[in-house]
């Protein structure tokens, strides 16, 4: 009794396993990325030695460039604390994150569209979409991780709560909502007006204002995400106007930093690789859903996931500022999206006559979902232990750093805005390293220096002679001897 227990338990045990080598696998082998990645991990660190949990600050002064709440620091923080100064500390809550959603997308399918084959293949499907665990996104310390979590969990709770009416689920809801908002400002915020229609659709809008519980889960998103800006504000005046700067009128209506696109920059993204093979599954999920059934269910969430996929799409195409991962709260709903035609193969298939018997049945499941995913899964597996090449300049020094394990004292000079440079000193000196910073021009004889880039290279060797101590990559360690002549 007690063995066939524990053997449902084993299905899960393997799911668990073969989530863990591309979610959580290698987090600190790449040097953090030199934008938002870097510069959450310096606000984390000043957060961690100042105790300002309301302003993150960098260089010792409120952060007004990155102008987004500060529940990702927070958690980074934590990492922080937990594991010292390192990468690990950093990717954490990102990983974490992913590992949150993949559960949460088992859980919805498996105990509320009463399908957990269809849970099983839809997190197979998202944690093997390419965009979802790469740069930015789920294996890097940037808010995108974490945002898409919380989009989803309110997207998925309104759904259900539209179809019980349980009020548990509205406040999971404005949970999710303000949790969004607390992520990543204003981008939370993106999926409400499809919930809305929703409510129109499903002719609940005069149930939901006549509910008490819709204006106290109401109140409290206001209170906690207006109170938070508000505070904000009288913490470090001007912040709602360089919020609103580059979050709204700046980042919508204006071109930020040249990330100038068309308006099928992300419609090509999805095809050329963010999305993969399994952008191609979508239309055959139309198809399918027309042959289920007694899937009214499915169907009335496939046609929201829809909605929410084509609105934000629509949306950011429109935007003055187009990134990459702007798109990637979409994944959690596409991969369900992509599931479903393979779960109505699989179910066709293993309705054969031939394939009735339970112990055949599993091992032509295991065998067609080894077929379908094996390559897929392979290729995230082999990102995860991917050695960085070919990186730009400013990646290099984090990872020449931690290689000049025996060389204590040392300079390191770098060209502009390099925040990966700020973590990675603070990080080496909590091992006892004594390093500094300086531009090339204020070197002089006697100083040992570390350098990445070509053009600084070249300044030192032309005004100085000098001796190589070590050298990787296109980086060098460099004595100073003399300047010549």
């Amino acid at each position: 009794m007690q063995s066939n227990r524990f053997l449902k338990y084993i299905p899960y045990l393997i799911v668990g396993i073969l989530l863990y080598f591309p979610v959580f696998l290698h987090l600190s082998s790449w040097s953090l990325r030199l934008w938002d990645e870097s510069r959450l991990a310096c606000n984390a660190l000043e957060m961690y030695r100042n105790s300002n949990f309301l302003v993150p600050c960098f260089n010792n002064s409120p952060d007004m460039w990155s102008t987004k709440p500060p529940l990702m620091i927070w958690l980074q923080v934590a990492g922080i604390k937990l594991f010292g100064i390192n990468e690990l500390a950093i990717r954490l809550p990102s990983a974490m994150a992913v590992f949150a959603t993949l559960m949460l997308i088992y859980w919805f399918c498996a105990k509320h569209l009463n399908n957990k084959l269809l849970g099983l293949c839809s997190i197979l499907v998202l944690v093997t979409i390419p965009g979802y665990l790469q740069d930015h996104v789920g294996r890097t310390g940037d808010y995108d991780a974490l945002l898409i979590f919380f989009t989803s969990l309110y997207c998925l709770a309104f759904f259900i709560f539209s179809e019980t009416g349980k009020i548990k689920y509205l406040y999971l809801t404005w949970i999710g909502i303000t949790l969004s908002v607390l992520t990543k400002g204003i981008s939370g915020l993106f999926f409400i007006p499809v919930l809305i229609g929703y409510s129109f659709y499903k002719k609940n809008v005069g149930r939901i204002l006549r509910n008490k519980h819709f204006y106290f889960s109401a109140v409290f998103f206001l209170i906690i995400s207006g109170g938070y800006y508000l505070i904000r504000e009288l913490k470090n005046p001007g912040y709602l106007k360089a919020m609103i700067g580059n979050e709204v009128t700046g980042r919508y209506l204006n071109t930020l930093e040249n990330h100038q696109h068309g308006f099928w920059y992300y419609i090509n993204n999805l095809f050329e690789w963010q999305a993969g093979q399994w952008l191609f599954f979508i239309p055959l999920s139309l198809a399918v859903l027309v042959f289920y059934k007694n899937a009214t269910l499915l169907k009335r969430f496939s046609a929201l996931a829809f909605v929410l996929i084509i609105f934000l799409v629509l949306i950011i195409s429109t935007a003055g500022t187009k990134l990459s991962w702007y798109i990637a709260p979409v994944y959690p709903f596409l991969a369900i999206l992509a599931a479903i035609p393979l779960v109505f193969f699989i179910e066709f298939f293993c309705n054969i006559e031939i394939l009735k018997d339970t112990k055949k049945r599993v091992v032509i499941l295991a065998l067609v979902l080894i077929a379908i995913f094996a390559q897929p899964y392979k290729n995230a597996v082999e990102f995860a232990y991917q050695i960085e090449k070919n990186c730009c300049p400013p990646h290099l020094y984090g990872y020449f750093m931690k290689a000049l394990a025996t060389q204590k004292k040392y300079i390191v000079s770098h060209k502009g805005y390099n925040a990966p440079v700020h973590y990675y000193i603070e990080m080496q000196k909590t091992a006892g390293f004594d390093i500094t910073t300086k531009k090339d021009q204020d070197l002089s004889a006697g100083d040992t220096v570390m350098v990445c880039e070509e053009e600084i290279i070249n300044n030192i060797r032309n005004r100085y002679n000098v001796s190589v101590v070590k050298s990787w990559n296109h980086c060098e360690l460099l004595a100073i001897q003399r300047e010549k002549p």
